[in-house]
């Protein structure tokens, strides 16, 4: 009787160490998350970063931007560590960062 006990005792807890260890997962960036580390990328003396767009794919953000008539361009930026791509620029190639 003692061992049933036992063993249902364990089999319990090791069920909720399960759900606990699965809801540990990191969370994603957020959407304003992710608008944040582009503006900080790209700005500059000459004004703020304004967003044109932001597109939702699955793992990543597709972020349209722009300062004033000076530079605009696009970046991706990954949801899971927020590392940013730059797709396109005014200023010219493609570069991870």
């Amino acid at each position: 009787m003692m061992r049933k006990r036992l063993f249902i005792l364990l089999l319990i807890s090791m069920i909720l160490l399960a759900g606990c260890i699965s809801n540990a997962k990191a969370r994603d960036l957020t959407e304003d998350e992710a608008k944040k580390i582009v503006k900080e990328k790209h700005f500059t003396e000459h004004g703020n970063v304004e967003i044109i767009s932001v597109c939702d794919k699955s793992d990543k953000y597709v972020i349209e931007w722009k300062v004033r008539l000076i530079e605009h361009g696009k970046d991706s930026v990954m949801k899971e560590d927020g590392t940013l791509k730059e797709v396109s620029s005014s200023r010219g190639s493609c570069k991870w960062k």
